[in-house]
C-alpha cells in the first residue's frame, strides 16, 4: 500500500506543480461560464434585417410590411409578372430574396400557401423561411374562417393557454414541482459529468503513453508492479481532478455571489439562458440538493475510475496518442450515445430505456445524473451506484491484465486479437 500511494502521490504532485494546472484551474470558471454566457448573447442578439421582393397574387400579405427579421416591399400583381418580378430582383441588390404567392382560381388559401416560393442567392435562412410560413399559415387559416362566414377575431378572443401544475407527492411540502428546472439542472449535471469524466481520463492515458514513450517506465516496472502502478497513477489523476473541480466550484461561487451583489444577474427568468441558469441555481433546494451534489460526486468520481482503467491500459498498449483512436472509439460510444439521449431521458426519466441505461455502468454516470431531479427509486439508485462500483473494479481487473503486457511493448500497434490474447495470459 505504501507503494501504491507513493505513486499516487506523485502523480499528483507532479500535475499539480505544472504551469497548465495553475493556468486551466483560474481560467475553468472563464470557460464553463462562457459555455452559457456566449450563446444567451448571441441568441438575444439583433437579427440581421432582410428586405424581401414580394409579389403576392393572393393577397393575403396585403397590408403587412414587416415580418420578425424581414421587411416586405410589394410590387403589384396586376402591372408585374412573375418574370418581370424575378428581373426586378436579379437587376437590384437591395432584395435579399423574391417572394411569389401564386393566385387560385378557387381562392383556395391551402393552395396559395403550399406552392409559394422565397428565390434567393443564399441571403435567406431558415429563420425568414419560418417567419413567412407561419404568418402565411395563420392568414390562410383567416382567410378559410372567413370564407365559412367566421369572424378570425372572435376565434383569436376564444383562444385559451393552460398551465398544469404538477404536484410530486414524494416531496413532504407538496410544492408544484418545477419541471422546466429539473430538466435543466439534470442536463447540466450531466454535461458536467460527462466532460469531466473525458477530460480527466484523457489525461490518465497521455500520462501513461508519456513514461512508456519516456522509457522512465523501465526503470519505475523494476521495482513496482504494472498494477500498482496503473493505480497510483489512477487515483493520483483523480485526486488532481478532484482538487481543480473543487477549486472551481469555489471560484464559480465567488464569482457568482460577486456579480449578484453588483447586481449583474438581476435578469428575468424568461429573458433566455442567463435568467434559467439563475433561476435554477436560487431553486436547487427544491432538486433534493444534497442528493444531487452527492450523487454528482459519486458518480464522477466512479465514472472517472472506471473509464480513466480502460483509458490506462489503451494508453499501455500503444506508443503513441495517434493510435490510440481505433481502441477509444469503442469505450467512447456509451458514453457519447447516453449524452445524446439527453432529451429523451428527461422527457420520459422513468422509461425502461433510461433505467437500464442508469444502471449499466459505462452509461450511468450520464443517464442516472439526468434522472435525479425526477426523482429515482431507491432500489434503482442502489443498484445504478453497485453495479458502478463492480463496473469499476471489472475494469481495473481487465485493465490491469493488459497494462502489464502492453508498457513494455514497443514498436507495433496491437491488435484486438493481440490484446485478448494479453487478457488470457496468466500471470
Amino acid at each position: 500500500m505504501s507503494v501504491f500511494m507513493t505513486i499516487a502521490r506523485r502523480e499528483f504532485n507532479t500535475r499539480v506543480r505544472k504551469r497548465s494546472f495553475l493556468i486551466m484551474t483560474l481560467l475553468g470558471p472563464l470557460l464553463f461560464g462562457a459555455l452559457i454566457v456566449i450563446p444567451a448573447l448571441l441568441v438575444s442578439s439583433d437579427v440581421t434585417e432582410r428586405h424581401l421582393l414580394v409579389l403576392d397574387n393572393s393577397y393575403l400579405l396585403v397590408g403587412q410590411e414587416k415580418l420578425p427579421g424581414l421587411t416586405l416591399e410589394f410590387v403589384d400583381p396586376e402591372e408585374v409578372t412573375s418574370d418581370q418580378a424575378m428581373e426586378m430582383y436579379e437587376s437590384s441588390e437591395h432584395f435579399d430574396g423574391l417572394l411569389i404567392i401564386p393566385s387560385s382560381s378557387q381562392s383556395d388559401p391551402d393552395y396559395m400557401i403550399q406552392n409559394a416560393k422565397i428565390y434567393n442567392r443564399g441571403a435567406i435562412g431558415i429563420e425568414a423561411q419560418q417567419s413567412v410560413e407561419r404568418f402565411l399559415q395563420r392568414e390562410a387559416t383567416n382567410e378559410k374562417l372567413r370564407q365559412q362566414g367566421v369572424d378570425p377575431a372572435a376565434v383569436a378572443s376564444a383562444h385559451s393557454s393552460a398551465r398544469v401544475g404538477v404536484v410530486d407527492l414524494d416531496d413532504d411540502s407538496e410544492a408544484e414541482s418545477a419541471l422546466e428546472f429539473k430538466m435543466a439542472a439534470g442536463y447540466l449535471f450531466s454535461f458536467f459529468v460527462y466532460i469531466f469524466i473525458f477530460l480527466y481520463a484523457v489525461q490518465t492515458m497521455r500520462g501513461v503513453i508519456e513514461e512508456k514513450t519516456s522509457r522512465i517506465v523501465e526503470v519505475i516496472v523494476s521495482s513496482v508492479k504494472p498494477t500498482q502502478l496503473m493505480l497510483g497513477k489512477i487515483v493520483g489523476t483523480a485526486a488532481v481532478g478532484f482538487l481543480q473541480f473543487s477549486i472551481w466550484v469555489g471560484l464559480t461561487l465567488g464569482i457568482y455571489f460577486g456579480l449578484s451583489a453588483a447586481g449583474i444577474f438581476d435578469i428575468d427568468a424568461s429573458s433566455g439562458t442567463m435568467g434559467l441558469a439563475q433561476q435554477v441555481f436560487n431553486n436547487l433546494a427544491s432538486f433534493n440538493g444534497p442528493l444531487m451534489l452527492g450523487g454528482f460526486l459519486f458518480y464522477f468520481i466512479g465514472g472517472f475510475l472506471l473509464y480513466a482503467s480502460l483509458f490506462a491500459a489503451v494508453g499501455a498498449a500503444v506508443d503513441s496518442e495517434t493510435d490510440t483512436q481505433q481502441f477509444m472509439l469503442p469505450l467512447t460510444i456509451p458514453l457519447v450515445i447516453s449524452f445524446l439521449l439527453a432529451t429523451r431521458f428527461m422527457t420520459d426519466p422513468g422509461s425502461d430505456l433510461a433505467v437500464w441505461m442508469s444502471i449499466i455502468p459505462l452509461t450511468s454516470p450520464v443517464t442516472m445524473m439526468m434522472r435525479l431531479p425526477f426523482g429515482v427509486p431507491e432500489w434503482q439508485l442502489a443498484v445504478s451506484m453497485l453495479s458502478l462500483i463492480l463496473g469499476f473494479l471489472g475494469s481495473t481487473w481487465l485493465a490491469g491484465r493488459i497494462y502489464r503486457i502492453g508498457i513494455l511493448s514497443f514498436g507495433k500497434k496491437p491488435t484486438y486479437r493481440e490484446i485478448w490474447r494479453w487478457i488470457r495470459m496468466k500471470p
